[in-house]
């Protein structure tokens, strides 16, 4: 048990990082696709 808390606290961590940053991803790829469609 002593070992599962210290790999949860860093998953409990990055879970909302990774929501934030997918969004940004998901809009730098749309721009990206868009800046080569103008093209």
């Amino acid at each position: 048990m002593s070992l599962i808390l210290p790999l949860e606290k860093p998953a409990l961590n990055l879970r909302p990082l990774l929501w934030l940053l997918l969004p940004l991803l998901v809009l730098a790829t749309a721009v990206f696709l868009a800046s080569v469609a103008h093209r």
